[in-house]
């Protein structure tokens, strides 16, 4: 079966969960006939099993749409039948057009809360909003034969918020490679190591960092360690200087996945504090490094922790709970060690080749 796979972002040397994907595109080669086609490329890009690659490298609107739209319209001639879109607008919407008019069925990949950041009229730059992000989003649910989503809760939030029926919503989960992930003994720290990593955004929960340190510090001591970049990292600078906590904080700045798992390792604690998620890939990479955690009740969190770490799941916001789960595991070294084995146990389900089969069993029989 032959399976196009429009990505938007290729490269080797970043800090988001892109990462991941690359891994789960070498691994769905082993089971497909895969064409990638990639948005922007920084770099070569190299897959294993993957002999078909097209880049596109447009920038502005209509050439990149026109590009993307002619890419996949040859990749259709040569017998590829069925295009999976990962978050794209510009690849949702031409794959749509494309099997309209050649034939074809198209899966479309979204998982997050993007209504909350929906702009609504007399709000400053509304109408950017409706043009860039709200309308492109509706089209591409509203056309896509399937929508592919990460947890059950993420199904239904796409039925209950933008009404795509529950009959085209497929939920299959992100992946965590678990031979990349490996979890090592717990570390030895004289002080508490609670580790970050996102995007540096309010998005991501990167303004509430400092409240939720400084309510820790009052009782205890323990060193933050940020890792990523954002728009909100020059604030959180200046907060931290602001609050003279320079000798409790290290902003790592962006660190490539590639290199992320030796922070969860020499981490006593992985905290999100997000206010937006849909199935956070950062949950199955604490897991699988055996680092305890504390996270917001946002998106599919639930959906994917096992029963011991649901009491850490607090409210988005409520800084001061989530700094009191904070301490109330940073004072149970025992309690630690039981969420490290749970996550261990249940990050299994999600490891890639299970996944990848999964995902692939699934185009073959749509």
């Amino acid at each position: 079966m032959k399976l196009v796979y429009v990505l938007p972002k290729y490269d080797a040397s970043a800090g988001e969960h892109f990462a991941h994907t690359y891994r789960l595109l070498e691994e769905l080669g082993k089971h497909l006939d895969l064409a990638v086609v990639i948005e922007k490329c920084t770099g070569k890009p190299t897959f294993k099993n993957v002999k078909t690659v097209r880049i596109i490298n447009e920038d502005k609107f209509l050439p990149r749409l026109a590009k993307t739209f002619k890419t996949l319209w040859n990749l259709r001639g040569k017998g590829y039948t069925k295009i999976y879109t990962h978050y794209s607008f510009y690849g949702a919407l031409s794959a749509r057009l494309v099997t309209t008019l050649r034939g074809g069925l198209t899966s479309y990949w979204n998982c997050g809360l993007p209504h909350l950041y929906f702009k609504t009229f007399g709000q400053k730059g509304w109408l950017t909003n409706k043009i860039n992000d709200d309308w492109p989003l509706r089209l591409s649910l509203l056309f896509t034969n399937y929508l592919i989503t990460g947890t059950k809760r993420m199904k239904h939030y796409y039925h209950n918020q933008f009404g795509v029926p529950l009959r085209k919503i497929i939920v299959i989960p992100n992946d965590i490679d678990l031979a990349r992930f490996t979890p090592k003994p717990p570390p030895n720290n004289k002080t508490p190591v609670i580790f970050f990593v996102h995007r540096i955004s309010e998005r991501k929960g990167a303004h509430h960092l400092v409240p939720i340190a400084r309510e820790v510090l009052a009782h205890t001591n323990a060193h933050f360690v940020i890792a990523g970049d954002g728009p909100y990292l020059p604030a959180l600078t200046k907060l931290v200087k602001q609050h003279k906590l320079n000798k409790n904080f290290t902003l790592l700045g962006p660190v490539p996945n590639t290199q992320i798992m030796n922070y969860y390792a020499t981490s006593d604690l992985f905290i999100m504090p997000s206010d937006e998620e849909g199935m956070p890939r950062v949950l199955l990479e604490a897991q699988a490094m055996g680092v305890p955690f504390v996270a917001t009740d946002v998106g599919g969190v639930r959906d994917i922790i096992p029963s011991e770490q649901q009491d850490f799941v607090v409210p988005k916001g409520n800084t001061s709970l989530f700094a009191q789960k904070i301490l109330q595991l940073l004072g149970d070294s025992s309690l630690r060690q039981k969420l490290r084995d749970a996550g261990l146990a249940n990050v299994k389900k999600y490891n890639l080749p299970g996944i990848a089969k999964q995902t692939a069993e699934l185009f073959k029989k749509q």
